[in-house]
């Protein structure tokens, strides 16, 4: 699904008012009907509830006069409260206010103190408040009254629901600088805007809707390389197609994980296991010779290769040959789980990736090899997808991890333009961008998942997924989808606190089994589609067939 900016956004609607034709008051009115059917459907009918709508000027203020008006033809008691005067109000906001005006509800203003304190005795009775305040415009922190306003909300303890997003967010890279509403339900319409998929701003969201405005998909035919949302169905589409009976091993590709050192042998065991459970035909761990024995005792389905190692016992410079005639034969390299941050280590990294030519997996320790040289990474010929988390993304960037989680989007995409390759930047909704201005936004995946050996089950499922021949971008995407989604079922069978990285190296053949019935859509309405994963606990696996349905 794809997922857009602000900008895009306007650009959709431009091209529907000016090019199609369609009047704005059908956008608005679309727009407050999907709200409308949402709050029927969670308050399993609007008539008798109590319901407060807070509008601003703009557009955003303008569908919640459309809500407000057909909640009170319903029979909810609903009062409106607006943060403008009523001669600010223009085009189809002021036409909607009119309409409100004519079934008999009055908006109140809500700008002084006084006034105020009448909003904050309705909402502290209030069944619902519906949040139209402000739209996808704002850019710096809300400013009274609407900040006071928001605050009203959020103290009010009642039930939330925003209107495209919750006011006080930044639509386009998740940021929230001051004030910003607590939502329960978020309904965005047409496509999910970019900032409400990522931290800290889809915190603020709770459960988020697309709603359909009914414009024509040429709104949005006409756009450069977008952002999207990682789907069941994408990632299902794009794996290799089932096995033929006339294969062997070498059909499903070589996979060589380079790395380890004295104390971090499990990293390519890790590694190594989520390859094999990606269906790579052929493992192989090159690592440095003392610890060969443990990792050749702990992977019975793989081979290894031991190298000459240094006195701290990482890779000798002098093993760089060694391991370029070992996996000569690759058709993918995992390079860096477990190498160890010593300098020998780190040059053995940067000269093996100059010689490389199949495609690379650069992880762990093998991207801080490169921290403020990404020049010298972009030279390497071979295909690379990064897989940094935001300290490893930070000492690349030469930035501080609070900058990388700052704007996570910024971050990963000038890792991706300064080096050439496919980025994965991980975390809580990962993300990964190509050179070309692609951006893909996970959202499987829990807090379970922050355990140690975690990222090196993605670096070899990524690997794996290269070496059967996927490209780049959709071997990321497909690894974290997959990965994020091999943690949800692991977090629950043992719980979040419990998951160990193994776990998600045992739950990634039901995470394969899950891809072809996995329904994004949820249908809640024919114009109203769910866009979050359902919660864990409210998925149940099907009786020997993996599919995951929808008992809520």
């Amino acid at each position: 699904m794809e997922a857009l900016t602000a900008a895009e956004m306007r650009e959709a609607d431009r091209h529907c008012l000016e090019d199609l034709g369609m009047p704005g008051p059908v956008l608005m009115e679309n727009a407050g009907l999907r709200c409308v059917e949402l709050l029927d459907l969670k308050l399993r009918q609007v008539g008798g509830k109590r319901i407060v709508v807070c509008a601003g000027k703009g557009n955003n203020g303008g569908d919640g006069f459309v809500i407000a008006r057909h909640l009170a033809l319903a029979g909810a008691r609903v009062r409106v409260f607006l943060t403008a005067a009523t001669d600010e109000l223009e085009g189809d906001a002021h036409l909607n206010f009119a309409a409100l005006l004519a079934v008999g509800v009055r908006p109140e203003p809500a700008v002084t103190g006084p006034q105020r304190r009448n909003l904050t005795t309705a909402l502290s009775a209030a069944d619902v408040a519906v949040d139209a305040l402000l739209g996808t415009g704002l850019t710096g922190a809300p400013r009274d009254p609407a900040a006071s306003v928001i605050r009203a909300i959020n103290r009010s303890g009642c039930r939330v629901l925003a209107v495209d997003l919750p006011s006080g967010s930044n639509a386009d890279n998740g940021q929230v600088p001051g004030d910003a509403v607590h939502a329960d339900w978020t309904v965005t319409f047409a496509r999910p805007k970019v900032g409400l998929l990522l931290h800290p701003a889809a915190e603020y969201c709770g459960e988020l809707f697309v709603g359909s405005l009914g414009v024509p998909e040429s709104a949005f035919a006409r756009r450069e390389p977008c952002a999207a949302v990682l789907t069941a169905e994408s990632v299902g589409a794009a794996l290799p197609p089932p096995r033929l009976p006339d294969t062997h091993k070498g059909t499903y590709g070589r996979v060589f994980v380079v790395g380890g050192s004295t104390g971090m042998s499990g990293a390519v065991v890790l590694a190594c296991r989520g390859a094999l459970r990606a269906g790579a035909g052929l493992t192989t761990a090159v690592v440095p010779r003392g610890i060969n024995a443990s990792v050749e005792a702990a992977l019975i389905e793989a081979t290894s290769v031991p190298t000459d190692e240094c006195a701290s016992g990482s890779f000798s410079v002098s093993a760089v040959p060694e391991i370029l005639s070992a996996v000569s034969g690759a058709d993918a390299v995992a390079l860096g789980p477990g190498l160890s941050r010593h300098e020998e280590a780190a040059e053995v990294a940067a000269l093996l990736l100059e010689e490389l030519a199949c495609p690379v997996v650069l992880d762990a320790d093998g991207l801080t090899a490169f921290g403020g040289r990404l020049d010298r990474l972009a030279r390497s010929r071979a295909p690379r997808v990064l897989t940094p988390h935001p300290g490893e993304a930070a000492a690349l960037l030469c930035w501080t991890v609070a900058e990388v989680q700052r704007d996570r989007r910024a971050a990963v995409e000038r890792l991706t333009a300064e080096t050439g390759s496919a980025v994965v930047l991980k975390g809580s909704r990962t993300l990964v961008a190509l050179p070309t201005g692609e951006l893909r936004v996970n959202v499987t995946g829990n807090p379970g998942m922050a355990t140690g050996g975690s990222g090196d089950v993605l670096t070899g499922l990524i690997a794996a997924l290269l070496a059967q021949r996927l490209p780049p971008l959709e071997a990321a995407c497909a690894g974290v989808f997959l990965h994020g989604l091999a943690g949800d079922l692991a977090a629950r069978s043992r719980g979040e606190q419990s998951v160990v990285a193994g776990d998600l190296v045992d739950a990634l053949p039901d995470a394969f089994g899950c891809l072809p019935d996995v329904d994004r859509s949820q249908h809640l309405t024919p114009r109203l589609r769910r866009l979050a994963p359902l919660e864990v606990g409210a998925w149940s696996t099907g009786s020997g067939c993996g599919t995951m349905r929808d008992h809520r």
